[in-house]
């Protein structure tokens, strides 16, 4: 019976990223809330640091993204159901540099 350990998958990433991030973005891969297509992790500068926000893709209506810190600290989500735009104060997207894709499916 042959044993398959899904922990030791080489993660494809397209840029280095801290190993909180990375395991977040395992964790995410095999979520239930991923959608099949169109998910996705897109690095930023915000606020003067680097940020990680986790997009589920489209199949879900009301998907929030999150977005973490480099030390994999939540920060805040966007979307929703109330369609959030917001985090730490500031309207997120009208206050972002350097966009990254990190991974997607």
């Amino acid at each position: 019976m042959p044993l398959v350990l899904s922990g030791c998958q080489k993660l494809e990433l397209e840029v280095d990223v801290p190993g909180c991030i990375k395991n977040k973005i395992r964790e995410f891969k095999n979520s239930d809330i991923t959608c099949e297509e169109g998910a996705s992790v897109t690095r930023y500068n915000f606020q003067n640091k680097i940020v990680y926000v986790f997009s589920p893709g489209n199949c879900i209506a009301d998907g929030r993204a999150k977005v973490y810190g480099e030390a994999c600290d939540e920060l805040c989500y966007l979307g929703g159901l109330a369609g959030n735009l917001e985090c730490q104060g500031e309207v997120f997207y009208l206050n972002v540099t350097n966009e990254t894709i990190v991974w997607k499916n």
